[in-house]
């Protein structure tokens, strides 16, 4: 094995590796408790909750807040597995001969469709996972539980 064999082995292997931490990251923040609490904590137009009998202080949080929390930590996901698939894909690559334009034009035609499948997809599913407003109890130690609409007796 030569050098420059070997320096490409590695180069590869730290881009792959750093795009792998960042998803095993940002997918423990697309959970639904983690994205709830998020925009709980990020939110500063909510008022100070109601005072509940059964489950303490509960906020309300508006289904779109939600969606644009959800929104941005799957397109995070999906960009950093868009970064490993490249990096992974380039190790094949090699535009030999042909003419570096229609390349390009290519390359950027490919991103252009993978754009705007990384900006559909992320909001689809944020749709399809928060259907509705929720509302979340907050204990005295600050802790978040998602509750039901139904059980809330003001």
């Amino acid at each position: 094995m030569n050098c420059e064999l070997l320096f490409y082995i590695v180069a590869i292997s730290f881009q792959l590796s750093g795009s792998i931490l960042l998803i095993c990251f940002f997918i423990n923040k697309c959970s639904r408790k983690n994205i709830l609490k998020s925009t709980y904590e990020n939110n500063i137009d909510l008022d100070y909750g109601e005072e509940t009998q059964t489950h303490g202080r509960v906020f309300r949080l508006d289904v779109n807040d939600i969606r644009r929390k959800a929104n941005n930590s799957y397109k995070n996901v999906l960009a950093f597995v868009f970064l490993s698939l490249g990096y992974v894909l380039s190790i094949f690559g090699n535009i030999g001969t042909n003419c570096k334009c229609y390349v390009c034009l290519a390359v950027i035609a490919c991103s252009f469709f993978l754009w705007v499948i990384g900006t559909i997809l992320p909001f689809l599913i944020a749709i399809i996972v928060f259907r509705k407003d929720c509302s979340l109890s907050v204990n005295d130690k600050g802790e978040i539980k998602e509750i039901d609409d139904s059980d809330i007796d003001l």
